[in-house]
């Protein structure tokens, strides 16, 4: 897979100087619905997936929201979507990976078979074998969400409201409860604004609350949202597969640095239909075309941070970032083996991934210096907090 393909920022060089063999395992090779899952290969989109497996009544428990992450992706740099808090993360609905070791053995393995081998695999970036399927979870399918936004106006509020959400039955780390939020995820706008959504999916929808958000002419989905901080608390139903891909036009928030007027209504409706672009073609439109000073600004960032120290967190990126919107996103944390649990000492049900991305207003602002300061002073402080 070359390296422009990657969904990341980065400027990837490791693979130049390395023996290069190309490969096309971009198939989906069963649907099991009597053992609920998927076996697919590791080049298989999120969105091929939910495509092949929502016709026959099915879905992936985890759909991140980027249509053009791959299986094997998610599987060796990690995954997250507004419904972990629920079921964790990519890794958790991983049932069986079939991989090639460094000797050419072909192997598979499992939580009951070769364990060890299993637990390592997620965000091993590949150094562990060459990944050639795997079986993944499937639960069934409904064609609507309820989802209800909720502003906040502070700081506090945004923390209280996205803890009450994402502490339910928090006990229960190994029990998926049907009666738990499906879905449960924030966007900040300010420091002190907030809107918070929490989803249930459902068969039916009530008359006159239907958004059918996937149609090529909608308002993007970060832009809509941050209406209800003017309108207030409100319920609608939206078509489950518009909602798994809401962030895939505006690519979260990033579309619009390379289609300013991306979001302008007559756009929308003449050529909104051409979106979401692919990601690795602007990458490497990006990497020929423009100079590398111009970017020195920019952020692509996700930090994971237990939820008791969500607050803290944000009041700290806020003074040494200041990038919005910024995205939350709960992931519980599940029983991963021995390596690589998303839980600390404390044992923290709930962990919070914060996205920022986007250009920071900072002057003379260092992104590389800036992530080490945050990685290490907010993580001293923590840990003395602890």
């Amino acid at each position: 897979r070359p390296t422009w393909m990657s969904i990341t920022q980065q400027r990837i060089t490791y693979k130049d100087t390395a023996y290069r063999v190309q490969v096309n395992l971009m198939d989906i090779l069963d649907i099991n619905v009597e053992k609920k899952y998927v076996r697919c290969e590791p080049l298989v989109t999120v969105q091929r997936l939910v495509e092949a497996l929502t016709p026959q009544g099915w879905t992936v428990p985890i759909v991140p929201e980027i249509g053009d992450l791959t299986v094997g992706g998610l599987v060796m740099g990690g995954g997250i979507e507004s419904t972990s808090h629920k079921y964790g993360l990519w890794q958790n609905i991983c049932l069986k990976y079939e991989l090639v070791l460094a000797d050419g053995t072909l192997t598979t393995c499992s939580r009951d078979e070769n364990s060890d081998l299993f637990y390592a695999i997620p965000w091993s970036y590949g150094t562990l074998g060459f990944l050639t399927s795997v079986d993944i979870m499937i639960i069934p399918f409904k064609p609507y969400i309820k989802l209800v936004y909720e502003p906040t106006y502070s700081l506090q509020e945004t923390m209280e409201v996205f803890a009450r959400e994402t502490k339910k039955d928090q006990a229960k780390l190994e029990v998926v409860d049907e009666n738990d939020n499906d879905s449960v995820e924030g966007i900040m706008y300010t420091k002190d604004k907030a809107v918070i959504m929490t989803g249930t999916f459902v068969d039916t929808y009530e008359s006159g609350k239907l958004n059918r958000m996937g149609l090529w002419f909608k308002p993007w989905f970060y832009k809509y949202v941050e209406t209800f901080l003017k309108k207030g608390r409100r319920v609608e139903y939206i078509p489950t597969v518009g909602f798994l891909f809401r962030h895939n036009k505006p690519f979260y928030w990033l579309t619009h640095i390379w289609v300013p007027f991306g979001h302008n209504i007559l756009f929308r409706y003449l050529f909104g239909w051409l979106l979401p672009y692919n990601f690795g073609l602007l990458k490497k439109i990006r990497e020929a075309c423009v100079p590398e000073e111009a970017t020195n600004n920019f952020v692509l960032q996700d930090f994971g941070l237990p939820l008791r120290h969500l607050k803290k967190g944000m009041e700290f990126y806020h003074e040494e970032v200041e990038v919005y919107p910024v995205w939350l996103c709960p992931a519980k944390a599940m029983d991963t083996g021995p390596v690589h649990a998303l839980k600390d000492e404390s044992n923290d049900p709930i962990h919070v991934d914060i996205g920022l991305y986007g250009y920071s207003p900072k002057e003379n602002f260092q992104p590389q210096e800036a992530l080490k300061n945050m990685e290490e002073t907010l993580g001293r402080d923590l840990e003395k907090d602890d």
